[in-house]
């Protein structure tokens, strides 16, 4: 589902939601942020029922099943859910699938969520859920403290 970059409503702001036929940012990402970003993936707040795959050129077409991506020997599912991250004032909210398009497609996510992921407590943590808390207290799906 296409949302474009930083639209934000009610303090969460989406990033990395493509779709064909949308244009987005092309650009290299820090092998930190990447590595961030594979650790938020691994340690999600929840997971949807079904999937979507990747829509953007021929990916999704050969192959219908769940994505996955492979990382030093790790397997991470994707599509199944979204990572979040707490920013400056805001909370940012991404698709797994964001790390299929960083590496596949050389999507490049805006500055502020790449120093929002950069600043983001450990994945999972109680500080991690504790800082959207804080920006965004009736967010669902978060665990209380």
């Amino acid at each position: 589902m296409f949302s474009p970059d930083l639209h934000c409503e009610n303090l969460v702001s989406t990033v990395g939601y493509l779709s064909r036929g949308h244009r987005f940012p092309k650009g290299r990402v820090s092998q930190l942020v990447f590595e961030r970003l594979v650790e938020l993936v691994e340690h999600p707040f929840f997971s949807a029922c079904g999937y979507h795959a990747c829509d953007i050129g021929w990916c999704g077409f050969l192959d219908r099943s769940q994505p996955s991506f492979r990382y030093k020997g790790r397997l991470l599912w994707l599509g199944n859910t979204d990572i979040i991250v707490p920013g400056n004032g805001v909370v940012y909210s991404a698709p797994t699938l964001i790390l299929h398009y960083i590496r596949r497609h050389k999507y490049l996510p805006p500055s502020c969520f790449n120093e929002a992921v950069l600043n983001c407590p450990t994945a999972g943590s109680s500080e991690h859920a504790a800082a959207i808390r804080r920006i965004t207290p009736a967010l669902p799906l978060i665990p209380s403290p």
